[in-house]
């Protein structure tokens, strides 16, 4: 990982014990960003975007958000949801980001967000489980979500 001024870069994704370079889950990719957030005291954010909708899954919403989500972001698509990692934003930063990608497909789909964000809500983490924290909160969030309203963000509870 090199550090330059208010900005991570990657440069070896983490990989499991004996993995041969194809998989890199999402689990290990926020436990890294998080540990590299702590340790070089930047932000970062989770958010899970999914949909309630029969037929709208993590291969649709990621064909959405494709050209309003920033570069530097990482997507992880997976079945039902899409989660991405966000380096270097916070809290308001990434709401504003959502707003963004809800302006992008203007109402015409459900699809809901569950956001956590460091260090906003590691602190009701305990210590042993900060690093997969995020994602966890962010899951927590997404069954709030889940019965919300159409197009519902949750970013508390």
């Amino acid at each position: 990982m090199v550090s330059r001024k208010n900005q991570t870069l990657m440069t070896s994704p983490p990989r499991r014990k004996g993995d041969n370079g194809d998989s890199i889950n999402i689990e290990m990719l926020v436990d890294y960003a998080g540990r590299a957030a702590l340790r070089h005291r930047f932000y970062v954010t989770v958010v899970i975007a999914f949909s309630v909708t029969e037929g709208i899954g993590g291969r649709h919403i990621r064909k959405l958000l494709k050209g309003v989500v920033r570069e530097s972001d990482v997507f992880m698509e997976q079945a039902s949801r899409v989660v991405l990692l966000m380096n270097n934003t916070n809290e308001p930063e990434a709401l504003s980001a959502l707003a963004r990608y809800r302006g992008r497909y203007n109402g015409q789909f459900d699809i809901r967000y569950a956001l956590a964000t460091y260090p906003g809500d590691i602190r009701i983490v305990p210590a042993e489980e900060r690093s997969f924290g995020l994602l966890r909160i962010a899951e927590r969030r997404m069954e709030i979500a889940k019965h919300g309203t159409f197009g519902e963000v949750v970013s508390a509870g």
